[in-house]
């Protein structure tokens, strides 16, 4: 399924992919050094809650005007 949705969004001119993950491990850590404008998060990850690092992407990452 995720190979589906990446494809799908690398078809769009205005968007690309920069990363994906199977598991909680350092999705903040790559959320942190690519900055991206979307992010789409499972509910359920393998170390985390899918709320949850929602929740940390906001909080670290995330500057608001």
């Amino acid at each position: 399924m995720r190979d589906g949705i990446v494809a799908m969004l690398n078809a769009q001119a205005d968007m690309h992919v920069v990363g994906t993950k199977g598991s909680g491990d350092n999705i903040l850590l790559k959320a942190s050094q690519t900055k991206p404008q979307v992010t789409l998060v499972g509910a359920d990850l393998k170390n985390i809650k899918g709320s949850s690092a929602i929740e940390l992407i906001r909080k670290k990452c995330l500057k608001f005007i």
